[in-house]
């Protein structure tokens, strides 16, 4: 099942510094339904706009994702269709990832 009528996330991307982050790429998925993906790159101005009508319903859990250079943040909410859209900014977050393999560690 979908929406009947469009409904758009928006908002505005930032980069670790807090200035607005172009070239990253959004993803936003239904964590309920599990009705697919939809993509989109954030324009020059630091901007993103995506009609989610057809992987959401009401009352389900969103997550918004945003990335770029290995920086990442994730929003989520819950949708409301009597809000007839969403606005969620994201604050890119520098996340250091550890290979586990090259961990030594001596319990002596």
């Amino acid at each position: 099942m979908s929406l009947d009528d469009p409904y758009f996330v928006y908002g505005f991307v930032y980069d670790v510094h807090g200035e607005l982050q172009n070239g990253a790429e959004i993803k936003i998925l239904d964590l309920d339904e599990n009705l697919g993906i939809v993509s989109d790159i954030v324009t020059e101005d630091g901007y993103y706009q995506i009609n989610i009508q057809d992987i959401v319903n009401d009352g389900d859990r969103i997550q918004v994702q945003a990335s770029y250079n290995g920086n990442i943040n994730i929003n989520p909410f819950v949708l409301n269709i009597n809000d007839l859209f969403k606005r969620v900014d994201i604050s890119l977050e520098t996340f250091l990832v550890t290979d586990s393999k090259s961990i030594n560690v001596d319990i002596t």
